[in-house]
């Protein structure tokens, strides 16, 4: 399991925390509101609910893609959830599901995940403090991706070069 700690806590001995661990619990509480989100998504999310209308999507469709999801994460750990990431979605039924249905239910996921984010995020800061610095590791993030998006296509193939030659770099046990 991957563990995290930030190089000034490491000074002091506190401990390490496993990112991983902390998504494993905080899945009871999107598999409780995510249903909430769909069912609201006319408030939530205008533009998916008015796609999902002239897709003719269902409510039934939704329910199945989400309890697809749902078996996906459930069986991750079993032998039903198979060897690769790929053939637990197919075996949960979420390769089934109509694209759109599945673009709601993701949707839908990631609103509560983000507003899970944004409420530790406020607890954890006092108000009026910088933000913590996995803040702005993701506001950098943010802005080479906006970079990245404004490239042209040689431009892009030749960063994703340069990015996956340095990384290959960074983590060869050959020492250049």
């Amino acid at each position: 399991m991957l563990q995290y700690r930030h190089e000034s806590h490491a000074a002091r001995g506190m401990p390490m925390y496993a990112p991983a661990r902390d998504i494993l619990y905080l899945m009871p509480l999107l598999t409780a509101k995510v249903p909430m989100q769909l069912q609201e998504r006319d408030r939530h999310c205008p533009g998916i609910a008015a796609w999902l209308a002239r897709e003719n999507i269902t409510e039934e469709q939704l329910a199945i893609t989400y309890n697809s999801y749902v078996e996906f994460v459930v069986t991750a750990p079993t032998e039903a959830g198979g060897v690769k990431i790929y053939d637990g979605l197919k075996a949960s039924g979420w390769s089934d599901a109509h694209p759109a249905a599945q673009a709601a239910v993701l949707a839908a996921i990631a609103q509560t995940l983000t507003f899970v984010y944004w409420q530790s995020v406020r607890e954890a800061t006092k108000q009026g403090e910088p933000s913590p610095s996995p803040m702005r590791d993701m506001l950098a993030a943010s802005t080479e991706m906006m970079n990245y998006a404004s490239m042209s296509r040689i431009q892009r193939w030749l960063y994703r070069w340069r990015r996956f030659f340095d990384w290959t770099m960074q983590h060869s046990e050959i020492p250049w």
